[in-house]
């Protein structure tokens, strides 16, 4: 439950589109959250978004919204809405990203 989001952390930066996705669905639902710029330095994983929610680590924008969907909606996002936020992941945030930054490396920026 929405109540329940106690200790929320954002990992990123300010360019990513996958963390100003993350960062406006928590500002739209009013979830108090602290966002750190960088990565998440003692983890394994070291690419960005990674959200901390009451101590879970999840990583990458697509996995983030698919988990807090039922927590801010009451039930899990349909195979629709599913299909549409892989697209907006893996095609437009990528494309958005290139446009924005040109021809600089966007692998750096992606974390790969």
């Amino acid at each position: 439950e929405k109540d329940d989001l106690q200790e929320v952390v954002l990992y990123g930066n300010h360019v990513s589109p996958g963390v100003q996705k993350i960062v406006s669905i928590l500002q739209y639902h009013k979830i108090v959250f602290t966002k750190i710029e960088g990565k998440k330095k003692d983890s394994a994983y070291q690419k960005i978004p990674v959200l901390m929610l009451n101590g879970r680590q999840i990583n990458d924008s697509y996995i983030i919204v698919k988990n807090l969907a039922p927590i801010l909606y009451g039930e899990p996002l349909t195979e629709e809405e599913l299909a549409f936020e892989k697209e907006m992941t893996m095609g437009l945030q990528p494309a958005n990203l290139l446009q924005t930054l040109g021809s600089s490396d966007i692998g750096g920026m992606m974390g790969k």
